[in-house]
């Protein structure tokens, strides 16, 4: 007892005693406080910043940036790593770590492991983001970014090749899922994942997994919209102990190699795939058994279908065979050879058993090409059991013109590439007679890197389906009476020019840019209508859609339009603005073009009438815009098809036609001040531009599937009863007069 009373009597009192034991106890507050301050660092990765010189917990480095990455990275010591979120104090042992998957660019996909920014946002890609972590170290080996938006073939070769029970953090991009092979999902299936297989469009993707990890046991999240959220996001976020689960080290991302092939094959049902690294090439044979070689500029291939069941297919390429008895595991139903026309380089060589299995694996496969690509393709005993509609209308797509008559032993050897317009010169199709097999195809031939396509369908009175639009409405649905059984397979082509002698008229060649909204059926009916436009060339059509909403360019394609995915924006007005910058990109010689806004539709004489306004309109500078819509319209004041006015103010209406001078001078840069209204409620181009009206309005706005809430200027304006042109020939009045 004596002690603490002479401790008492040295400070004074207990007073004193207690007042210097709150003044310690603030001291080692702010000092904690300052400690954990200094923590709350954010290194970037992508920016390379020097970083402090602690023992390292998890040390970066990018391929891309190598050397640079590896002398800045940022090492961070243990302890509490807020900044990642992960909700609690990771231990010493433990890494700390969130992931982020997103659709657009509003919200980038991101990576945090220890308070470190990962991926680097100038890199990241639409497509599969990934990072590979050492178990032991637990330092990042690597990261990479793979665009899929033209195939997964980059991210299944790095994947493939990853060491045994490294981990991986995979992150998704855009709205991809659907450019997601079967081959790459049951590759993530050996790293712990089971949610790849939920992944579709519109969702997002993140995992945390390790090589050899039983399927179900990796760290993952598919993200879903739901009615709250404006779009689909997936997040993991937590303290990371490795390994992460019982490993198998016996795991194989790759088949084992097996007589006649070179291993290295995608793990597919029903069908075999080598790439490039581990095709086999059989013997030599000499311009691929023709007289003479081709010309410079060709490539030599030759043909064999086989005579009955024990024989075999051959497709040479370029003087070696590639598809042989025992060479890349050719046998029945279809044999394919993809190759980079521009170097004769061969990429991939496929066998799908039509017969016996589905064709899911061919039609990945297909999906893989990219523009420029050839493919070439030889039938083997029986291909078309199980050969399916959608696999049918890739290989249209590709050019051919008579896969979709094949029948049951049926022989078929044809060359496609992927962008051809119009219909493959090199296809032949045989039929079998009773029970016999069918002519064997063997042909020795010649073909230029770029294959020109013919503009005619090779057999129409054969052909009685349209393969593309029922590849369409199998794949999308909620398209009305469009894809009805009645109407399935109308065929979607150009209403032919009634008046020859208009052949070569201007309006012919002016861009038509339609800018999609939301609704597809409004845009399904907008291009039926512009369609039916007579003399109307599909290749000046140029839809503009956002690009999470992929389904509008494949409509568009179906139609024969050309299209464009724009970024994401918040407003219909910013992608209308982006839509019409991104116009006068695409066709770099037009003096004016079409602009054509969501919901539209156009009267049968719409081109018409802009095809006898463009003269005057191109001759009158102070002409800014002809606009298809009247702002008048309506039934008790509109009543002559052949009247057009001039307006001096009021730029530019619903459907439009627009100088590229006018958008050069007053547009250009500046589509966020002048044009940030929708464009019926008047653009603030310039105040000395005029534009042509007429009395009868050629464009029609539908208003039954607009979203959100009518205000008094859209009731004012279509909730009206109006009216329109409907004679397809309408001659105006003196338009000269103008």
């Amino acid at each position: 007892m004596q002690a603490p009373k002479r401790l008492l009597r040295r400070f004074g009192g207990l007073r004193r005693v207690i007042l210097f034991g709150f003044c310690l106890l603030a001291v080692a507050l702010t000092l904690r406080t300052l400690a954990v301050s200094n923590s709350r660092v954010v290194t970037d990765v992508s920016s390379a910043v020097a970083a402090p010189p602690d023992a390292p917990v998890a040390a970066v480095s990018s391929a891309a940036k190598s050397e640079q990455l590896k002398e800045n990275v940022a090492a961070v010591p243990p302890g509490a790593h807020t900044l990642c979120d992960v909700g609690r104090t990771c231990g010493e042992d433990e890494l700390s770590m969130s992931v982020e998957a997103s659709l657009a660019e509003t919200a980038l996909s991101s990576a945090c492991i220890n308070d470190l920014k990962i991926f680097d946002k100038e890199k990241l890609a639409k497509g599969l983001n990934v990072i590979v972590l050492d178990e032991n170290t637990r330092s990042v080996q690597d990261i990479k970014y793979f665009d899929v938006l033209g195939g997964d073939r980059e991210f299944v070769g790095f994947m493939s090749h990853i060491p045994a029970q490294r981990v991986i953090v995979v992150a998704s991009y855009g709205d991809i899922a659907e450019k997601i092979s079967t081959e790459s999902r049951e590759l993530l299936q050996k790293f712990g994942s089971k949610k790849i297989f939920d992944f579709r469009r519109g969702n997002t993707f993140v995992l945390v997994g390790q090589r050899g990890l039983e399927g179900g046991q990796a760290t993952e999240e598919v993200g879903q919209l739901s009615e709250k959220d404006t779009e689909a996001k997936s997040r993991v976020a937590r303290c990371f102990r490795f390994p992460l689960g019982k490993i198998d080290t016996s795991v194989q991302l790759l088949p084992a190699r097996e007589s006649g092939n070179s291993g290295n094959e995608a793990p597919n049902a029903g069908g075999s795939v080598s790439r490039r690294e581990s095709i086999t090439y059989g013997q030599e044979l000499p311009h691929c058994g023709a007289k003479d070689p081709c010309p410079t500029g060709q490539i030599a291939f030759s043909f064999f279908s086989g005579k009955n069941k024990d024989d075999n297919p051959r497709i040479c390429v370029n003087g070696r065979f590639v598809i042989d008895r025992n060479l890349n595991k050719a046998g029945r139903g279809l044999n394919i050879v993809v190759l980079n026309a521009a170097t004769n380089d061969i990429l991939r060589v496929g066998h799908f058993d039509t017969y016996a299995s589905d064709s899911s694996t061919l039609e990945i496969f297909l999906e893989q090409m990219i523009k420029g690509e050839m493919i070439a393709v030889v039938s083997f005993d029986e291909a078309a059991t199980r050969l399916s509609s959608m696999a049918k209308q890739m290989f249209y797509e590709l050019g051919s013109g008579l896969v979709q008559n094949i029948k049951f032993r049926a022989s078929w050897y044809f060359i496609g590439q992927k962008g051809i317009s119009g219909f493959t010169p090199f296809e032949e199709l045989n039929f079998p007679s009773g029970n016999e097999w069918a002519k064997s195809i063997d042909n020795k031939i010649c073909v230029p890197h770029t294959l020109d396509g013919r503009k005619t369908v090779p057999d129409p009175i054969i052909r009685k389906q349209n393969d593309a639009k029922r590849h369409f409405c199998e794949k999308f649905d909620g398209y009305e009476e469009f894809c009805d059984d009645i109407r399935l397979d109308d065929v979607l082509v150009p209403t032919p020019l009634a008046n020859k002698s208009r052949e070569n008229d201007p309006i012919f060649k002016a861009p038509i840019m339609i800018a999609a909204g939301l609704s597809h059926n409004a845009l399904r009916m907008c291009l039926e209508t512009v369609l039916k436009q007579e003399g109307l060339d599909p290749k000046m059509v140029l839809v503009a859609y956002d690009e999470i909403y992929s389904e509008a360019g494949a409509l568009s394609q179906l139609f024969g339009f050309r299209s464009i995915a724009i970024n994401a924006t918040s407003s219909y007005a910013d992608q209308l603005a982006q839509s019409i910058d991104h116009l006068w990109v695409a066709f770099p010689e037009a003096e004016v073009a079409i602009v054509i806004e969501e919901e539209l539709l156009l009267t049968s004489d719409f081109l018409y009438y802009m095809s006898q306004l463009l003269p005057v309109f191109k001759q009158d500078d102070s002409l800014g815009t002809v606009s298809a819509w009247n702002n008048n319209g309506f039934a008790e004041t509109s009543s002559l098809p052949a009247e057009v006015y001039r307006v001096e103010k009021g730029l530019p209406g619903l459907g439009f036609m627009l100088k590229r001078t006018v958008y050069e001078k007053h547009m250009r840069g500046r589509m966020s001040k002048c044009c940030s209204r929708r464009a019926w409620d008047q653009w603030d181009i310039a105040d000395n531009l005029a534009m042509i009206v007429p009395d009868l309005s050629r464009v029609l706005r539908r208003h039954a599937d607009a979203l959100g809430v009518v205000d008094e200027l859209v009731e004012q304006l279509f909730h009206r009863e109006r009216v329109y042109s409907k004679d397809p020939l309408t001659t105006l009045r003196r338009p000269d007069r103008l």
